[in-house]
């Protein structure tokens, strides 16, 4: 039954590769590139530095960043899977 094709089961697939390639990727790029990873490691600190000190935006982030971090999930995952597909 390799060859199934429902969707789920190509999300299933895509998922599953993303989450192993994921550290050989991140690895990979960390030696390619240090000063870049260096570099977004830094903006990510700080980004998350000033976030984190305000109330304020701490409540509207932890409002919207499950909903965003959901659909772009979504998005990325199921158009790989449509190619897939064909549709």
């Amino acid at each position: 039954m390799h060859g199934a094709r429902t969707r789920g089961e190509v999300l299933a697939r895509h998922v599953k590769s993303f989450a192993s390639a994921f550290p050989e990727n991140l690895e990979a790029q960390l030696r390619a590139n240090p000063y870049r990873a260096l570099g977004i490691a830094c903006a990510v600190g700080v980004g998350a530095g000033i976030v984190l000190g305000s109330r304020i935006l701490r409540g509207a982030l932890s409002s919207a960043a499950p909903l965003v971090i959901a659909e772009l999930g979504r998005r990325y995952l199921l158009q790989d899977a449509q190619q897939e597909l064909g549709a």
